[in-house]
């Protein structure tokens, strides 16, 4: 089985061990024992999302993952996923509750008017601390000495102010501010949608009175009307449908990630909203000036670029990944199973791994069971030939991540034993795989017996080979693949 060797499959037990399984590090699972649980369950690695942190801060947490997986037997699979041009929310002290039809504002990332006032925002003494010279010195310690008193006072400040804003309208009330990147800020014009955290909340920018009165040196502001509101936490993605904005491929926190990539064991890299052929092309000289030419590279496809020019992308990458949450707010959400239906065709179509990736087991984030839909949706992603799924804010965040583990473990071996019982057929046919002509023929004439078998009740087995033969795609990609 050629294919399956040279694709990372392998044979052990008599157990075709196809799809690798993948969660992510988080707050919910740096417990090295809890780690460990998940690995012992069959999780073949962890990925690290460097939108929230970089790679040298994680070092103890990526030790700990390593030492879990080497005490269960596994050789740990780390990959790591960049900023990329993805577009994200600033950090909140608090997460944000924003309220249906409610009225927030927006504003850059360098359109805080102090540092004090983000500071205050952060509600973090250390980046004060940080933040200081030696000149100041004497007014820190005058703050760390007070600081019980001054935070008492600043209580009863914001109690009072509290309790101002709780009697207050909701037309008289502050308006929340949401912090967005810099290169956004030419996009916000009326009528202009924003989705936030992967499409759970959606804004819409109105037009703002004051922007009309204002100088030509003024600074405008902007303000957009809550659609579907939410609880917004830090570091959320951010969309804007129908928008062009060209983001650079790699930040400056990327580069000096892939720069310690080899030293921290990494073994993928994950570049997200892949635009095009040039954006891999970019993270693979940065990897190779790093000397880190044998990490894998993993083309994240979650906007309408990466679809159109999927055949172009799927030389220069290692691994398609199919990132379900963006991608469901480029296209139509009822869209969105024909589009992953088409990457998958076309990785399939040329013996390209893919894997299916966000809210696989969403619901699990806080409750202990997933739902039925849920375990229909990665059955079929393996039926349909993924090589790889992972969850998310399951593990990173979620109540229950071994759990999560557990599931999704089961119900990828569950999918695969289709495969290891029809194990067999994949060997009657090989013979025929160098003559495709032959091939094809042979597997109609075998489709027309399972059909006059189901049909006489001939064989008790007719209706699963004619499953088997009709559903994995409804034509012959899978045997091919499996048998090339």
């Amino acid at each position: 089985m050629l294919f399956l060797e040279q694709n990372g499959y392998q044979e052990s037990g008599g157990r075709i061990t196809m799809v690798k399984i993948y969660g992510t590090l988080g707050p919910a699972c740096q417990d090295e024992k809890i780690l460990t649980e998940m690995f012992a369950l069959g999780m073949t690695g962890m990925r690290l999302n460097l939108s929230h942190v970089t790679l040298a801060e994680s070092g103890e947490l990526i030790g700990k993952m390593k030492r879990a997986a080497e005490s269960c037997g596994v050789k740990p699979q780390l990959l790591i996923d960049l900023q990329g041009p993805e577009l994200r929310t600033g950090a909140v002290a608090e997460p944000i509750l924003l309220k249906n039809e409610e009225i927030v504002e927006i504003c850059a990332a360098a359109d805080w008017k102090t540092e004090n006032e983000r500071n205050d925002r952060c509600g973090d003494m250390d980046l004060i601390r940080s933040g200081t010279d030696q000149k100041d010195q004497k007014v820190v310690e005058f703050l760390e000495k007070n600081r019980e008193e001054l935070t008492e006072t600043a209580d009863k400040k914001k109690n009072s102010e509290s309790s101002l804003v709780q009697n207050r309208t909701s037309a008289q009330r502050m308006p929340a501010r949401i912090e967005l990147p810099d290169i956004t800020i030419p996009y916000l014009i009326p009528g202009q949608e924003i989705l936030l955290d992967d499409g759970k909340i959606h804004l819409k920018v109105v037009e703002n009175p004051e922007n009309r009165k204002m100088g030509s040196g003024e600074k405008r502001r902007y303000f957009a009307k809550v659609l579907w509101g939410g609880l917004l936490k830090s570091r959320k993605s951010a969309a804007f449908p129908g928008a062009k904005i060209n983001s650079p491929t790699l930040t400056k926190a990327d580069l000096e990630n892939i720069r310690l990539a080899k030293e921290m064991g990494v073994t993928g890299v994950m570049q997200p909203f892949v635009r095009g052929r040039e954006d891999l092309e970019c993270v693979k000289n940065a990897l190779k000036e790093a000397g880190a030419e044998d990490v894998k590279l993993f083309a994240k496809i979650e906007n309408l670029d990466g679809v159109r020019k999927l055949e172009e992308l799927i030389p220069e990458a290692d691994e398609i990944v199919i990132a379900r949450g963006d991608l469901g707010n480029a296209v139509h959400l009822w869209d969105l199973p024909s589009v992953q239906r088409e990457i998958s065709q076309k990785c399939l179509v040329t013996g390209k791994p893919f894997m299916v990736v966000t809210q696989m087991l969403a619901s699990m984030e806080r409750n202990p069971v997933p739902t039925r839909a849920e375990v229909n949706d990665i059955f079929h992603a393996v039926l349909d030939g993924a090589s790889s799924v992972m969850v998310t804010g399951e593990t990173a965040a979620g109540d229950y991540p071994v759990e999560v583990i557990r599931y999704l473990v089961n119900t990828v071996r569950s999918a695969e034993k289709i495969i290891r019982g029809y194990k067999k057929y994949i060997w009657k046919f090989q013979s025929y795989s160098k003559d495709r002509r032959s091939f094809l023929k042979r597997l109609s004439l075998f489709k027309l017996l399972c059909i006059v078998g189901k049909v006489i009740g001939f064989s008790e087995k007719s209706s699963d080979e004619l499953y088997f033969v009709q559903n994995w795609n409804g034509h012959e990609t899978h045997f091919l693949r499996f048998i090339a």
